[in-house]
């Protein structure tokens, strides 16, 4: 998995925004949900730094480049509210919405990020 930092991070307000590339990891595994307290496992998770950010407000996703799979993002916001430390992204097929497995290091999506 590569991360690489396209811009930012800007000043957008009292928060900052920033836009990564990131390419899928070489083995992905689907998200299952976590009773709470625990979060979800599985997934690829993306650190706020990766961003150059501390914590994450919004995450936005998208297609990949090559229009084969659609990238949601959530961020995971921990119990006490402030902020989170990282997003887990989940691919799905872009044809049909299903959760997909596997090798991804040929896909490539960009995202993008509000913080501080």
């Amino acid at each position: 998995m590569a991360i690489t930092l396209k811009a930012g991070p800007f000043g957008l307000g009292d928060r900052m925004m920033s836009i990564i590339t990131v390419t899928g990891p070489t083995s992905y595994t689907a998200i299952t949900p976590g009773t709470p307290p625990a979060g979800p496992t599985g997934g690829q998770d993306i650190p706020a730094t990766a961003f150059g950010l501390k914590v994450l407000d919004f995450v936005d996703g998208g297609l990949d480049q090559s229009g084969t799979y659609n990238v949601l993002p959530v961020p995971n916001v921990p119990s006490g509210g402030q902020g989170a430390t990282k997003a887990t992204l989940m691919w799905t097929t872009a044809n049909g919405g299903a959760e997909t497995s596997g090798d991804l290091h040929t896909f490539t999506v960009r995202l993008k990020a509000i913080g501080r």
